[in-house]
Formats: structure tokens, sequence, C-alpha cells
């Protein structure tokens, strides 16, 4: 997905979320590089007293991609 994102979309950065509570998903996010934010926010589409409804949100830009797939 983001050698796919960087090399034939051209995009700069790519960002992705998950609910707080998805810890699996967020490691696959910091494995692949992405960084948290540090920004969580309750997803507006969720109930608020949904489990679910805390979000994270996860970044990485390009340069940071290519230097750790050289």
């Amino acid at each position: 997905m983001l050698k796919f994102s960087f090399t034939e979309l051209g995009l700069e950065s790519v960002y992705s979320l998950t609910a707080l509570c998805n810890l699996p998903s967020q490691r696959v996010m910091q494995k692949i590089g992405m960084h948290n934010l540090n920004q969580d926010f309750q997803h507006p589409r969720l109930e608020p007293d949904s489990p679910l409804s805390w979000h994270c949100l996860y970044h990485i830009s390009r340069q940071a991609w290519l230097e750790s797939n050289t």
C-alpha cells in the first residue's frame, strides 16, 4: 500500500486511523513506519458511548518512507 501510494500515485503523505482500542492495527501501522500523531478524536459517525468511538491518527511522509526503504 505505501509503495503504491508513494511511487504510483505520487502522494507526499499517507494517513491512517483506527480505534484506540484496536492495538493490533496500531502495531501494524507502527511496523510499516507510521507514527502516531497524538491527535486522538471521537469519530463523528459513531455514538459517543461506543467503545470504538475514540480514534488515533497515524502518518508517514514520502521522505520518511524513502529513507526507511533504501
